[in-house]
């Protein structure tokens, strides 16, 4: 009867070592499996995430591309610089005394100027006043003037246009003097007006 009980007991220790042997298999499995599960849910997550976040992380950068080109230094730099205005000119030719004279309109009536960039105002002598359809009985000689022959006296005027060429000067202020003078003068009130006048090669040009 002994026997049996020791081959029970060993018996029942086998099994107790398979048991325990399949319990311990059964826990290193475990593991893996709870592992993998998470490892997908994680996966899972991340993937809704990314689905839910990309279209506004797209519409974000549309968004703003625009606005970055706008202000990216030198961003005009490819833009043209608007043409430079080209002037009109006109040239006259120095005299043999070395002035300047011109035939200009005034008014609808033609006088013949001297240039002289030392005169304040255009100033016409009274036959060119006359000329230009100014009544001198009508004016007021209350100005005094300094001159290369001394004093005189001169009334204040505008001109309605001078015309020289192509180029039309309107309401210009000038002079008309009392005593004549040798020839009316084109002075600053006209000269002011222009982009610019020069002397070039010989001639006087005036850009408008």
């Amino acid at each position: 009867m002994g026997a049996p009980t020791e081959i029970s007991a060993k018996a029942g220790a086998a099994m107790r070592d398979e048991f325990s042997d399949d319990f311990t298999m059964r826990e290193r499995r475990e593991p893996k499996r709870g592992g993998a599960l998470r490892l997908a849910l994680v996966w899972l997550v991340i993937c809704v995430v990314a689905a839910f976040a990309a279209p506004a992380f797209v519409n974000h950068l549309k968004g703003s591309a625009p606005q970055l080109v706008a202000t990216m230094p030198g961003a005009r730099a490819a833009t043209k610089p608007p043409a430079a205005r080209i002037a009109n000119t006109v040239s006259i030719p120095v005299d043999r005394s070395g002035h300047y004279l011109l035939d200009a309109g005034v008014n609808g009536g033609s006088v013949r100027f001297l240039v002289d960039t030392g005169a304040t105002y255009v100033v016409l002598s009274g036959a060119d006043a006359e000329a230009a359809g100014i009544n001198r009985n009508l004016l007021t000689f209350n100005q005094h003037l300094v001159t290369a022959n001394g004093e005189a006296r001169g009334a204040l005027v505008t001109l309605r246009e001078i015309r020289i060429g192509q180029m039309t000067q309107e309401e210009v202020p000038a002079v008309v003097m009392d005593g004549d003078v040798p020839v009316s003068l084109l002075g600053m009130s006209f000269l002011r007006r222009l982009e610019r006048y020069e002397i070039r090669d010989g001639q006087l040009v005036l850009a408008w």
